[in-house]
């Protein structure tokens, strides 16, 4: 392309309260365990998953910043939204062997509001099949980039590292947290990229 929420709740006399049945205890805790789950993901945050150093599909997975000697995955795949928000594309690299594959994408936005609109970005990423710790692997700001606009953005150092030749899939769901209405899905996109072999 390139969000916490806490509720109150009423004040109860001593005289109301009451044990409750197991099926009802087992029910709350599980209200409750759901509650701090959805509360988690939200404020540029996801759900754990793949941290730097594991391995997926064979390869291994680094957190880094695109110093130029990495190929860059957005290259050879569209990364922006057309229209609607759902899309999927194929694409093909080029060269091959890649040593390192940047696979991080990111979010711009005009300069002194990436911090504020970063909050409100709820992300997901899967990489063939296996879900991605984003926060594991931090981000990088970058810009101000000058052209018809000014903008800055921020990315997610995600690197594999040797990926193995063949057919990818990175999936993508990126959704915006709007106070008092329902979040706004910005992206949800599939990109099967193949690496061609030797």
């Amino acid at each position: 392309m390139a969000g916490k929420r806490t509720a109150g709740r009423p004040r109860t006399r001593r005289s109301q309260l009451h044990t409750p049945s197991r099926p009802l205890a087992q029910l709350a805790v599980t209200i409750v365990v759901a509650a701090v789950l959805v509360s988690s993901a939200w404020g540029g945050h996801v759900d754990a998953g793949a941290r730097p150093g594991d391995t997926v599909n064979g390869a291994l997975l680094a957190a880094g910043i695109k110093t130029g000697n990495e190929t860059w995955l957005w290259t050879f795949c569209d990364p922006a939204v057309h229209g609607s928000p759902t899309s999927t594309r194929s694409c093909r690299a080029i060269d091959y062997p890649i040593e390192r594959l940047f696979i991080g994408d990111g979010f711009a936005t005009a300069p002194g509001k990436l911090d504020s609109a970063w909050r409100t970005l709820h992300w997901q990423l899967w990489l063939d099949g296996q879900k991605i710790d984003l926060p594991a692997f931090g981000t990088e700001d970058l810009g101000p980039f000058t052209g018809t606009k000014v903008l800055e953005e921020r990315q997610w150092k995600v690197i594999i590292v040797h990926p193995k030749a063949g057919r990818h899939t990175l999936h993508e769901i990126v959704r915006r947290a709007i106070p008092g209405k329902p979040s706004e899905l910005l992206q949800d996109g599939t990109w099967t990229f193949v690496l061609p072999k030797r």
